[in-house]
């Protein structure tokens, strides 16, 4: 993605992932929730400014004062398969 924003391409992502979200030059951040309860733009500007503003829960995941927890006997690590027949590359 960077070398195509180095070659002068404006390079649109709608990503979830934290590493991805800390490296964009740009973070627009939607919300205030998913599908209908969302599409507002909470927040804008680089990931240092999203982890300041107070509106966008991006910004609180980035800085640290809100966390994603699981329990890991939720998943049954193993339990799903995928299987390949026939693939090639």
């Amino acid at each position: 993605m960077k070398y195509l924003r180095d070659l002068g391409n404006s390079v649109i992502v709608v990503e979830h992932d934290e590493d991805t979200i800390r490296e964009s030059d740009y973070v627009v951040d939607m919300g205030p929730r998913a599908g209908n309860l969302g599409g507002r733009v909470m927040a804008a500007g680089t990931p240092e400014e999203i982890q300041q503003n107070p509106q966008s829960l991006t910004g609180a995941y980035l800085n640290g004062s809100r966390q994603i927890t699981f329990d890991k006997t939720d998943k049954v690590i193993g339990a799903e398969k995928l299987r390949l027949i026939g693939a090639h590359g």
